[in-house]
């Protein structure tokens, strides 16, 4: 009766899948007997079955109740229930009821009938805000769905990201995930909608509440055991600069101890790249970018954002980048983890921590190997590399068929480049609402106002990585002085590192000069240089190649002049006299002050993250090196690095963060 109505009442939910074919001969020439082969056969068709239909609906779930009961009653969690008890001299009775109150909280409660609902909703909601949804790379997660467990980390730019992912993997027969989504998401209406859709919540920090650490810790390992998708943003949270940010070890590392404790089907990370052409949370994005507190997310603000049901938010873009397979990347890392596992869970091997650390970084390169290159990312990026954000027409195209080719060139792994022509894609900004056209007698000026330039940078960011090497040799060719080869390779040498360390950048120390090699043929083939024997020479000044060169250079010139910041601060005082905390302080105020002094309207330029990461990437590169008392002591290659950026920046900004420097507010603390 059940099969009846499913067919009555599902009819358009139907889903076919082939599996690969048994080859019957193999089988009976292996098995001569008709008996165990007949046996043989039927248990070979179980098990494909079996992982198809995993694969495509997920494992048979216990009741929640029953999931519920279950992590309460784990080794660890009681436990960390006695400790508790002891430490708060309370009843374990009390202890045990408060575990089963996280676990309640934590856990999902996942519903077809939710499901259903959200396929019906989010159908309409797609076709109303978006021209379309372009979906890359999703034949290699397939292959590897059958006999893996999949956890996907995606990149994390709106709110929609996990709706999206969750509704392509629906319509593309793969299982729907288990999603962590942050507690601040559930509220009334809202909250038990996600989690009968598959979301299982987590506060922000587990700092301080072990007890809390280990129900959650457990829960998951359940959702693991029973072979389970999960997704969960390793980023920690939104990014509103548009870049990706340093992944952050507490869900990555509970994976990894997971896969130590688990004896099961191994375990594969899923990058998953958004591209938005226009994101739904621009306004509040806008209003962060420039200083206003985040707001709180409340039923009212759902309701409110029914008005942008009105809006075209042209094409949204999802890229599945090349899985990583857990167990060989610690096979590739630590060789004898099997043997070690026991001992890395208690904490008696140290390896466990930086794998989790090397294990972000990677998967944050393969989110950005599979970017899309849209039509708004380029066009920002044309534009904004402009004093005004204003180009004419034709100055416009010709920057962004420049941008078209070289990232066509310059493309590794997935990365996705638009197909649309230069004009289409001025078109295409045009109707989005994010370029202003001014008819003029001599040429149409194309231009964004102040508001939109502030957006805009929020999507250039998104694919500042794939332009980053071309645009850091431009920079040093800008000056107009031809270099030899050598000279002009060992200088980007020393400041690539830092750009893959905050892009993530594909790549390793000591391969930047292969990487620059091809940066060189690229640009070369696009006319932005020459090579004359052991020399490289940039285009002539004044003419339109040497115009698109400086351009170019413009794309990183603002992350160059931030670097410049930080270690002009260092060189102006003696060793010893900055601490970290006190340096990123000031390097913050100071660039807020040449933000406003230069018209530097990029929100990241004065973002204390990224200070923190350079300061950072100085200290591994052992430019900087913190004494007993934590003050910074700097190396003489700092000085090399002031000399070779005062020959790439711009001489009256360098100036104005030496002048800065001497400010009684920017000396260094006592």
């Amino acid at each position: 009766l059940r099969r009846v109505l499913g067919v009555l009442f599902d009819r358009t939910h139907l889903f076919v899948r082939f599996g690969p074919p048994l080859r019957l001969t193999d089988i009976v020439t292996a098995v001569p007997e008709d008996a165990i082969a007949r046996r043989r056969i039927a248990r070979l068709l179980r098990t494909q079955f079996r992982q198809a239909r995993e694969a495509l609906i997920g494992p048979d779930l216990s009741h929640r109740r029953t999931l519920v009961n279950r992590v309460v009653a784990a080794r660890s969690v009681r436990r960390a229930a006695a400790e508790l008890a002891e430490a708060e001299n309370m009843r374990a009775s009390k202890a045990i009821a408060r575990a089963r109150r996280y676990a309640q909280e934590i856990a999902s409660d996942l519903s077809f009938t939710a499901i259903r609902f959200f396929d019906v909703l989010l159908t309409w909601l797609w076709t109303r805000l978006y021209d379309g949804i372009d979906i890359r790379g999703l034949e290699g997660v397939k292959a590897i769905a059958g006999d893996h467990t999949l956890i996907y980390v995606p990149s994390h730019r709106s709110h929609v990201d996990y709706l999206l992912l969750s509704y392509v993997l629906f319509y593309n027969g793969l299982m729907l995930p288990h999603v962590a989504a942050g507690r601040n998401l559930n509220i009334p209406v809202v909250g038990p909608l996600l989690r009968r859709s598959g979301a299982f919540f987590m506060r922000r920090s587990f700092r301080g509440d072990p007890l809390y650490s280990a129900v959650f810790e457990e829960y998951l390992d359940r959702v693991f055991d029973t072979g389970s998708s999960v997704e969960y943003f390793v980023e920690g949270g939104r990014s509103r600069t548009g870049r990706l940010l340093p992944a952050r070890a507490g869900m990555l590392g509970m994976t990894v101890r997971a896969r130590l404790r688990s004896t099961g089907r191994p375990f594969a990370f899923v990058p998953v790249y958004f591209g938005y052409e226009k994101v739904v949370e621009a306004r509040s994005y806008l209003g962060e970018l420039r200083g206003e507190a985040k707001r709180q997310e409340s039923l009212g603000g759902v309701l409110r954002s029914v008005r942008f049901l009105r809006q075209s938010f042209g094409t949204v873009h999802v890229g599945f980048g090349r899985p990583l397979i857990l167990d060989d990347a610690l096979d590739a890392a630590v060789p004898d983890w099997r043997e070690t596992r026991g001992e890395a869970l208690r904490g008696d091997r140290d390896w466990l921590h930086g794998f989790v650390d090397q294990l972000g970084t990677e998967l944050q390169v393969r989110v950005n190997a599979a970017a899309i290159v849209t039509p708004v990312a380029l066009t920002a990026t044309a534009l904004l590399a402009t004093e005004r954000q204003a180009l004419d027409e034709d100055t416009l195209l010709e920057q962004i068929a420049c941008l078209l080719t070289l990232a066509r060139r310059a493309t590794e792994g997935g990365i996705t480049v638009t197909d649309r022509s230069p004009e289409d894609i001025v078109a295409y900004g045009e109707r989005l609402g994010l370029l202003e056209r001014t008819a003029h007698p001599l040429g149409d000026i194309l231009s964004a106002g102040p508001t939109t330039a502030v957006l805009l940078t929020w999507y250039r960011n998104n694919v500042i990585h794939v332009f980053a090497a071309p645009a850091l040799i431009a920079a040093i060719l800008s000056a107009g002085r031809s270099m030899s080869r050598e000279a002009l390779l060992d200088q980007a040498a020393t400041v690539l590192p830092y750009l893959r360390r905050e892009l993530f950048l594909p790549g390793a120390d000591g391969d930047e000069r292969a990487q620059l090699t091809g940066t060189l043929r690229a640009l070369a083939a696009e006319g932005l240089l020459t090579e004359q024997d052991d020399r490289v020479v940039p285009p002539a000044r004044g003419t339109a190649a040497f115009a698109r060169l400086h351009r170019l250079a413009l794309v990183i010139t603002p992350t160059l002049e931030r670097w410049y910041i930080a270690v002009a601060l260092l060189d102006g005082q003696p060793p010893h006299s900055w601490t970290t905390e006190a340096l990123e302080q000031a390097c913050v105020l100071t660039a807020r002050r040449m933000a406003r002094l230069y018209g530097i309207d990029a929100p990241e330029f004065f973002d204390a993250t990224l200070f923190r990461q350079f300061i950072a990437a100085l200290g591994e590169r052992g430019v900087v090196v913190p004494d007993d008392a934590g003050r910074l002591d700097t190396h003489r290659e700092l000085r090399a690095v002031m000399v070779n950026a005062r020959r790439v920046l711009d001489p009256a900004f360098c100036d104005g963060v030496r002048a800065a420097r001497q400010l009684p507010a920017l000396s260094a603390p006592d």
